[in-house]
């Protein structure tokens, strides 16, 4: 079968999500490549609209939130399907009918709403599947037309089928992950192979793919205020954050790193005892999946903060709002009874399956 994975800009928790199924469905036999309509498509107007998008979240916060998750806001700015469609969406179905796809998969909801556009005004006959991942989909997600709606869980679905979305079409399957994540975790090998002493504490932070966030902040006040924690740093793309950090932190006692593969990020996560960064979807369902516990720290505004929401009810993760209120609560965390409690949260939450569950359903 021949598979096209379509998202919006990279890095990015879409992206992530893209490429992991692409990679499963190349191991299954099938034909499978990914679409960066930024990249790929809109080389000036992508990047634009993505600085716009960076620049709301960090100067903006409140307005963003208001606009992701205000459900007048998204029938407005549906209209935005038609403006594609109308200037940019032939050259986004010119693609389809040059790959000739059997199934087109949107892990992002921008070249989403476009495409049930194309099957609605064009005809376009490709069975279209949207996935989303984020563990409960913003309004956004719920237009019409595609033949299969996956959510992260029943209450995602849930809150789709309240928006309009039919029953028969929705799909709790999970956030899919990179193929890495599914055998169990071992965290002795995992620290052996990391060099982390038996008695020492690891405590994982990130930024996302982006490295966002006061990452340096958290840092110093870990170092500071945990003596006996070690940190490993992801700053993912943020070069110049990474190259400060291995500037200022000491070596013996932080790990910094930048862009990591999926093999090296799980490794970090199985070693470590806690995870603290932001709740970015495919990241939190990584940890979740090794049931590692989560520090939600600068969550960004919109979806993100409703990814806090819903980890924190679930009991698989703390929220805390500034950085120097971190020593105290990690310490906290770390004493066994309690970390025990969330680390069995976590791995309920988990979803390590959901990869081959979601390309299974596509298939289907």
């Amino acid at each position: 079968m021949r598979l096209l994975f379509v998202y919006g800009f990279a890095p990015s928790g879409h992206a992530s999500a893209a490429h992991a199924l692409e990679e499963r469905a190349r191991a299954l036999g099938h034909e499978a490549s990914c679409l960066d309509i930024s990249a790929d498509y809109h080389k000036i107007l992508g990047p634009a609209i993505n600085n716009l998008y960076l620049a709301l979240i960090q100067s903006f916060p409140s307005l963003w939130t208001t606009i992701h998750d205000n459900e007048s806001a998204a029938d407005i700015l549906s209209n935005w399907r038609k403006v594609y469609h109308l200037f940019a969406g032939q050259r986004l179905l010119e693609a389809v009918a040059r790959l000739k796809p059997d199934r087109i998969v949107c892990t992002h909801a921008g070249p989403f709403a476009a495409l049930t556009l194309a099957k609605e005004m064009d005809g376009l006959k490709t069975r279209l599947i949207g996935v989303c991942t984020d563990f409960l989909p913003h309004p956004y997600w719920a237009v019409p037309g595609a033949d299969l709606y996956v959510t992260a869980n029943a209450a995602g679905a849930k809150m789709m089928a309240k928006r309009g979305i039919p029953r028969k079409l929705l799909l709790d399957a999970g956030i899919p992950l990179h193929p890495v994540f599914d055998a169990p975790p071992d965290k002795t090998a995992a620290r052996r192979a990391l060099r982390i002493g038996r008695g020492e504490r690891l405590i994982l932070l990130s930024g996302g793919g982006r490295g966002l966030g006061r990452l340096a902040e958290a840092c110093e006040e870990l170092l500071s205020g945990l003596p006996q924690a070690r940190l490993a740093v992801v700053c993912g793309d943020n070069e110049a954050l990474a190259g400060s950090l291995r500037r200022t932190l000491p070596a013996r006692r932080a790990d910094v790193r930048g862009r990591v593969e999926a093999c090296e990020m799980r490794r970090l996560m199985e070693a470590a005892d806690l995870m603290v960064g932001k709740p970015g979807g495919l990241t939190s369902a990584e940890s979740l999946a090794l049931g590692l516990p989560l520090v939600v720290f600068d969550p960004i505004a919109g979806q993100e903060l409703a990814n806090a929401e819903f980890l924190s009810r679930a009991g698989a993760a703390v929220v805390v709002g500034q950085p120097e209120e971190l020593p105290a609560l990690a310490a906290s965390l770390l004493r066994p009874r309690r970390l025990l409690t969330l680390r069995r949260a976590a791995r309920r939450l988990g979803r390590p399956d959901a990869g081959a569950r979601v390309l299974e359903a596509i298939l289907a």
